[in-house]
């Protein structure tokens, strides 16, 4: 029992350490988030002060 015991800790400690080092991808701006809002955003809530229908906070 000692011995399962001490290879679920040593299991689960390599788990935690493993997804604890893995780095998140690095986001493009330009790639990946401005179509999103050009797509769903800006047509109410978009710089032209004339067509919006809703503001940002700032």
């Amino acid at each position: 029992m000692n011995r399962l015991l001490q290879n679920v800790a040593f299991a689960s400690a390599w788990l935690l350490l493993a997804t604890g080092t893995a780095t998140a991808a690095e986001v493009d701006f330009g790639r990946e988030i401005r179509p999103l809002l050009s797509d769903h955003c800006f047509a109410c809530h978009g710089p032209d002060e004339k067509a919006r229908k809703a503001g940002l906070p700032s």
